[in-house]
């Protein structure tokens, strides 16, 4: 194994692999007698690739596919690198020692006596006639995904009785359009794909879904509905725009209360998966449901997807709802994607192409929708480009644009190390100025329930984006300025507790990790507010008008919320975004990343970064390389 490890070194030192994925091949390659040492770099590729998203990898694009990864240096593209990490760049990153006969390098992986049935990597049929690798466990993902998707398409649900009639009264004179129209098809299937972008109507033909599948139903057939979303904060989203959407629905009131106290939760927490890795509900104990609805799919990765699949009764219905324009999931995969492409899938699909959302900004709406993906030419896509640095750089608006500060351009970062400048970050704070300081301000001492639900409403008015969690531009960054500006300077504060020190009055703080302790979810957003002497984490609770308290002890991994990764945004919308581009060349600054951004807005957008580094993220996409989008063609594997 010594000439193996010495081929993967430059490798390891650059960043492309990992020591976990070269040793993992090491370790196994003699219980299959494989001494190829240039079959086991390849096989420590394939073993790689799901970090970088990839569930498929054909060895001749590995050049260009870890090039990314090549770039960071000596520390690993992984997963919490794609959720915003900061990645060296003062490493020395001069082209790698590929193999120099690439295709031949593939064959000789390929003819490895560890890739096989039964073995640890496997050789993906594509209709290139060459196979892919991809790991055994990854394949296994893939067709169980396929496999499962495609029989519940093939598997009718019987609509209730009156259908026609029931969305008439449900939708009145929109009874025939997209949003009823998602009604029919997920009344009638026990797959529904959902699709559009934000404030299109999707959550809004689930509360009709909902009423009409609940007035139907009979005492020996009763509905039982499951919310999911990938997050704690797209959850809690989900359930907040679930139980206002029936607001307006015609339910006698006890119906309508039932429907209102369904709580979303994680698909982790719906699927009951444990700390070690094991689940409650699989196919042999599928959980208890006719009806699941599963909110920001564009975020579930391959292994969750598969995970809920398992999960489900075949009688249930299973909707999925979720923007395929927006960021692909963190782990490998890009399932909403490769659904979405599906020609096999079409009958089960809808999309919604009608935003409501940016009604009072006709300008972001533009720009957003310059943005979805409607054309696969290059000429169009340039087109769209454009059109979208010229709103956001002021150079047009779109007809109807009475306030043009909904796209607010702040201007590039200043100076060679691209911080923020003391105007930009003024512009930066103001919106947290106006809002949350001043209603925090305004709290007494001993500040009611309904006060402490205004604060954590003032505090979801704004949030600033920003591309990495670390650097000059980063999460990091611009969160300890917009403390010292809101709450003064760390040493002016003798009130500080809890995690070594980090909590003080005020801090907006966001939960880093699920902790079934505290009832706390990843993505969860609270203060910490200093009540009646005592320091108290306040979040959500669990209707509108409470609020859930967490004392500073007990409280799980956090970091502070004034700003945030695009990544972490994902799921949430606010009425402003401040967008801050990362001042440098990164791999995970995309047209889908800037999309995102601008999408969790539903008035005004700020944005520092030069128009120049805007328009080349907006022509960089993210690549996802998987077969399940052959999986689930007509004629999968052939020519």
């Amino acid at each position: 194994m010594n000439r193996f490890f010495a081929l993967a070194r430059p490798f390891l030192d650059a960043g492309a692999l990992t020591h976990a994925e070269v040793e993992a091949v090491a370790l196994v390659a003699p219980r299959f007698h494989e001494a190829n040492v240039e079959a086991l770099l390849g096989l420590a590729f394939v073993a790689a690739a799901p970090r970088l998203g990839h569930v498929v990898v054909a060895l001749p694009d590995a050049p260009r596919l870890w090039a990314a990864a090549a770039r960071t240096g000596r520390h690993a593209l992984t997963s919490r690198d794609r959720d915003g990490e900061s990645l060296s760049e003062d490493e020395d990153s001069a082209a790698l020692p590929w193999p120099s006969d690439l295709a031949a390098w593939h064959a000789t992986t390929l003819a490895s006596s560890l890739v096989g049935a039964r073995k640890p990597f496997v050789a993906v049929p594509h209709s290139s006639g060459v196979p892919r690798l991809a790991t055994h466990r990854r394949d296994a993902e893939e067709h169980a995904v396929a496999t499962l998707m495609l029989a519940r398409a093939a598997r009718p649900q019987t609509p209730p009785a009156a259908i026609d009639a029931l969305l008439h009264g449900l939708f009145g004179t929109e009874a025939h359009g997209e949003a009823a129209n998602a009604v029919r098809l997920a009344s009638a299937n026990s797959l529904a794909i959902v699709t559009g972008g934000p404030g299109t109507g999707k959550t809004f033909s689930i509360t009709r879904l909902l009423a009409a599948l609940a007035l139907s139903e009979t005492e020996k057939d009763p509905l039982v509905v499951r919310l999911a979303a990938p997050t704690g904060k797209a959850a809690a989203r989900m359930g907040e725009a679930i139980a206002e959407g029936l607001q307006s629905v015609a339910l006698p009131n006890p119906l309508r209360e039932r429907l209102g106290s369904l709580k979303a939760e994680t698909i982790h927490r719906l699927v009951g998966l444990r700390p070690n890795g094991t689940v409650r509900h699989n196919a042999a104990n599928p959980m208890r449901a006719s009806l699941v609805v599963v909110d920001e799919a564009s975020m579930v990765d391959l292994s969750l997807m598969r995970t809920l699949l398992h999960a489900l009764p075949d009688h249930a219905r299973l909707v999925l709802l979720g923007d395929p324009d927006q960021l692909a999931s963190v782990e490998a995969g890009a399932v909403l994607g490769d659904l979405v492409r599906s020609p096999l899938l079409a009958p089960c699909r809808m999309h919604f192409t009608t935003s409501r959302r940016f009604g009072t900004a006709p300008t972001l709406a533009a720009c957003a929708h310059a943005l979805q993906t409607r054309d696969d030419a290059q000429t169009a896509q340039m087109a769209q480009t454009a059109q979208a640095v010229a709103y956001l750089t002021g150079k047009a608006r779109a007809e109807g644009e009475t306030e043009f500060e909904r796209l607010r351009w702040l201007g590039e970062a200043c100076g060679t190390r691209g911080f923020v400048n003391r105007e930009q970050l003024d512009a930066l704070v103001a919106p947290y100025r106006s809002t949350f300081l001043a209603t925090l301000r305004a709290l007494s001492d001993s500040p009611s329930e309904s006060d402490l639900v205004g604060v954590l409403e003032a505090l979801d008015e704004y949030r600033v984006l920003a591309v990495h969690r670390r650097g000059p531009l980063s999460v990091a960054t611009l969160e300890a300025a917009m403390e010292r500006e809101l709450l003064g300077p760390v040493d002016a504060d003798t009130g500080r507790e809890g995690r070594e020190g980090r909590l003080r009055h005020g801090l907006a703080v966001l939960v880093t990790a699920n902790d079934a302790e505290s009832n706390l979810a990843n993505g969860d957003v609270g203060i910490a507010l200093r009540i009646n002497g005592v320091l108290t984490c306040i979040f959500a609770g669990d209707s509108a008008s409470q609020v859930r308290r967490v004392a500073p002890a007990r409280m799980p991994s956090f970091d502070g919320a004034f700003a945030m990764t695009i990544h972490k945004s994902q799921g949430s919308q606010f009425r402003h975004v401040a967008m801050v581009l990362a001042g440098r060349p990164s791999p995970i600054q995309t047209r889908e990343l800037v999309y995102t951004a601008l999408t969790r807005a539903k008035e005004s957008v700020r944005w520092v970064g030069s128009e120049r580094e805007l328009e080349l993220a907006l022509a960089t996409r993210t690549e996802r390389v998987s077969s399940l989008g052959t999986r689930l063609s007509p004629a999968p594997f052939t020519a």
